[in-house]
């Protein structure tokens, strides 16, 4: 039997937190690329159960959603593992911030088990995202979303967001068009906590520039530089150290999508309920954003009042 509550941290956040080395070890011994931590300890587990071992672990709520779950629990149960207790997402009742799930399993039983509990509700059976396995199919890509939904840009580096007095002291830099790179930075706590869902912070964007390009912006450059550029010049990626300036994922494929367009909407990639908002095209939305840029929607429902233009902690305009 295994019993663990392994720690949490998000994927984003892994080499900062545990090193390059490991985590190039992580991607060597576990063959799923870099996942959120705790997918490595229920492969683990599924890899040390004999037949009829049962484990139940603690993980972070994303082991039932997208490459978490692939790479995580579609693993166990590829291996053998029958769910057959879960609870699917609680608010963790400690200090960390971050809803888990807990699930129990047994390795290859030689009975099938007859009990399934699911939210305190007995259930059929349980699937891989931890829903009663009668209730719907497995998820897949939707074909549609292609070109059309995104995840917002991963900046990979703290130092490229500014506090509000920063970015004032830049806006008003005449030297430069500081507005082209010093953007409201939207992120799912703004969508879903300040009333008028509105940025309440900003960062650092130079898109796709060239080094060159940054050049032109000075004051911002010299920020990036002596923030993030330390770090950066330790990763063992070859991209984040050479394109140092630039967000580690900038989504040059979102870019193109949004060009042009006035407004788009935004919604939450995590949390339990959806919840979206009309976005300021200057907005810069974060990576625990979803991005839908559609020019029929962006266009149409002309009776939706669109956003007051407001950065971060002042009324200061584009």
């Amino acid at each position: 039997m295994i019993i663990g509550n392994p720690p949490f941290h998000g994927s984003q956040h892994l080499r900062q937190a545990l090193g390059d080395d490991y985590v190039e070890w992580l991607k060597r011994t576990f063959k799923c690329g870099v996942q959120d931590y705790c997918v490595y300890w229920f492969r683990r587990a599924a890899d040390n159960l004999a037949s009829d071992g049962r484990a139940g672990l603690v993980g972070t709520n994303s082991i039932s959603q997208n490459k978490a779950r692939v790479a995580g629990l579609d693993y166990v149960v590829g291996r053998g593992g029958v769910i057959t207790a879960a609870v699917s997402t609680e608010k963790w009742p400690g200090d960390a911030k971050v809803h888990v799930s807990l699930v129990n399993w047994v390795q290859r039983p030689t009975i099938l088990p007859e009990k399934f509990v699911l939210d305190e509700v007995r259930v059929s059976g349980i699937s891989t995202s931890l829903r009663p396995s009668d209730d719907l199919p497995d998820p897949v890509a939707l074909g549609g979303n292609a070109g059309f939904a995104f995840q917002g840009p991963i900046p990979v580096g703290e130092g490229f967001v500014l506090t509000a007095e920063e970015a004032h002291a830049l806006l008003s830099d005449g030297r430069a068009p500081y507005t082209r790179v010093v953007r409201p930075y939207l992120v799912s706590e703004d969508i879903a906590d300040d009333p008028q869902q509105h940025p309440r912070r900003w960062i650092i964007d130079f898109a796709s520039m060239s080094l060159e390009e940054a050049e032109r912006f000075p004051a911002a450059l010299q920020l990036v530089r002596e923030r993030v550029k330390p770090t950066r010049d330790k990763n063992s990626d070859r991209g984040f150290r050479e394109l140092w300036w630039r967000f580690g994922r900038p989504r040059g494929e979102m870019r193109a999508a949004l060009y042009g367009l006035r407004r788009y909407i935004a919604g939450t990639r995590v949390g339990k309920r959806p919840l979206f908002v009309w976005c300021e095209n200057e907005w810069c939305p974060g990576d625990a954003v979803n991005v839908f840029g559609s020019r029929t929607i962006s266009t149409s429902a002309s009776s939706l009042r669109r956003p007051t233009r407001r950065g971060p902690g002042s009324a200061h305009r584009h």
